[in-house]
């Protein structure tokens, strides 16, 4: 049995492990968050068009690829000091240095893809990945992975099948259907100059 001077010790233990759980579940999600909008940061805000052709000419020869990965890996160890709690000089070095290799890799990979929505989504579902990963690895959530997993069913499965089914077949068809209108249009625009000129 508890004495009197027992409880206030309890309590007060309770309670200090209650504001810890209560960090800890505000801090993961800001984590995440943070990562994804460093990543959103660094390919659509802070990537010239130009590097993005530079990167699908030379590939692993452009110098842009590896500005690129740096400027990735650069804002994830921002949004890691800012969110990550309790975790070492070590594991964050590592979480960016993973972030900023694996995006370098895809990159290089996607340079010889074609140029379509469907490597465009591929690739940044693989981005993403990569990101939840890291996620995981610097919080130790990882009962995370093993739940979702557990919880993949028949009706994601499908859904992702629906997309893929839109995304490439869908298009070639649709492509296949406007192809005599297409080619219609380009003949005309390509006739417009010359028009143009023989009429003045």
């Amino acid at each position: 049995m508890l004495s009197v001077n027992t409880v206030p010790l309890v309590t007060a233990s309770v309670a200090s492990t209650t504001q810890v759980n209560d960090d800890i579940a505000l801090m993961q999600p800001l984590l995440l968050l943070g990562l994804l909008v460093a990543h959103l940061l660094a390919d659509f805000y802070l990537q010239p068009y130009s590097w993005v052709e530079s990167r699908n000419k030379k590939h692993a020869r452009s110098p842009h690829v590896y500005a690129h990965a740096l400027i990735h890996g650069l804002l994830a160890s921002i949004a890691m000091y800012l969110f990550a709690k309790n975790v070492s000089n070590t594991t964050l070095i590592l979480g960016c240095s993973a972030i900023a290799v694996s995006h370098y890799v895809i990159d290089i990979i996607k340079s010889y893809c074609p140029k379509n929505t469907a490597f465009f989504l591929l690739d940044q579902f693989a981005h993403l990945f990569i990101i939840f990963c890291v996620f995981v690895f610097l919080t130790g959530q990882t009962e995370l992975i093993h739940h979702y997993a557990n919880n993949i069913q028949s009706q994601h499965v499908a859904v992702l099948l629906a997309y893929l089914a839109v995304l490439k077949p869908s298009s070639i068809v649709i492509k296949q259907l406007l192809s005599p209108w297409s080619n219609d249009v380009l003949s005309t625009s390509k006739r417009g100059p010359a028009l143009l000129m023989h009429s003045h």
